[in-house]
């Protein structure tokens, strides 16, 4: 874990080298959030690592989570399936895509991944393949893609994966043109604009520093000005401290050598966690969107990989 505290301390020293008040406490905020996330990470491995016979208390009760978690999407999809007035405070207007209580379909399909990798993982094929459907409900397609290159990638040395792989990509094409809705559109543009422009930015960004990084609080500085500047139906819903992509975002903000770190800690992460799975679909599914910076999904991650290391599954 020492990379990864040597990547957040770089992250932390840059925004205080670039010193600016109001940005860099805001900046220096975000680093500290990802110390945190990082500490937990730590922690559940040496909780699970040093107390291995409690991992079969843990696998009963995490049925009773997966529960929980189909229950509210599956209410959010049938009693709440319009949540287009939502964009009035904000939020995506969504129509008759599952998003749960997150009201992001992005998230929520990060998150159903994630949990159908675990639950193949955990050889409960039926209940991977039931949120796999979920998933594709959200009709998130970076996060539908990720999910089925991931899955066949990690698994196809599996008989049962080569079998039903193509019956896979014909169901999610089937479920994801039912939605009537903008979210619907599997060949839609307007999204795919916002992420080239996104692109775009961060990559302007980033050239302004390239070596050592412009620091979390110029990040802050910078996207605020450029809300500023862009239209207000592409700006409104990026988050300030971050761009679409988490490398642009750790490229912008620490550089070339925190992203080196960054990649020297994943590396060394996948030596005492080797699922593949989980890295492929994160790490390909941050190329669209902040998967792998997410708050949450950073918790389920600190989780799942050192119980499923503590368990012997896999």
């Amino acid at each position: 874990f020492l990379p990864g505290f040597v990547f957040v301390f770089w992250l932390g020293l840059t925004t205080l080298l670039k010193f600016e008040k109001n940005f860099t406490l805001i900046g220096l905020g975000y680093v500290f959030r990802l110390f945190f996330y990082l500490s937990v990470f730590y922690s559940f491995s040496l909780f699970f690592l040093a107390r291995k016979q409690r991992i079969n208390f843990f696998k009963k009760k995490i049925s009773y989570f997966f529960a929980i978690v189909v229950s509210v999407f599956l209410l959010q999809y049938i009693f709440f399936p319009d949540l287009r007035p939502l964009k009035y405070i904000g939020w995506d207007p969504h129509y008759k895509r599952l998003v749960g209580p997150f009201l992001d379909a992005y998230l929520a399909a990060s998150l159903l991944g994630i949990l159908s990798l675990l639950s193949y993982r955990l050889n409960r094929k039926i209940l991977s393949f039931f949120l796999f459907i979920l998933l594709v409900l959200t009709n998130s397609r970076a996060g539908i893609v990720s999910f089925l290159f991931a899955f066949f990638v990690s698994f196809y040395k599996d008989r049962f994966v080569r079998e039903v792989f193509f019956l896979f990509i014909l169901l999610a094409f089937f479920l994801f043109s039912l939605n009537p809705g903008i979210g619907g559109k599997i060949f839609r543009v307007e999204t795919v604009r916002s992420r080239l422009e996104d692109y775009r930015i961060g990559i302007k960004f980033f050239l302004k520093s390239p070596i050592v990084g412009n620091g979390y609080g110029e990040l802050v500085k910078f996207r605020e000005i450029r809300k500023k500047t862009l239209p207000y139906i592409k700006a409104k819903y990026n988050a300030a401290g971050s761009f679409h992509s988490p490398y642009l975002t750790i490229l912008g903000s620490g550089g070339t050598i925190a992203f080196l770190l960054f990649l020297i800690w994943v590396k060394k992460i996948f030596v005492y966690f080797p699922y593949k799975e989980f890295y492929i679909f994160v790490g390909s599914f941050s190329f669209f969107d902040n998967v792998l910076l997410h708050p949450l999904i950073l918790l389920y991650l600190a989780f799942v990989l050192p119980f499923l290391r503590a368990s012997g599954d896999g």
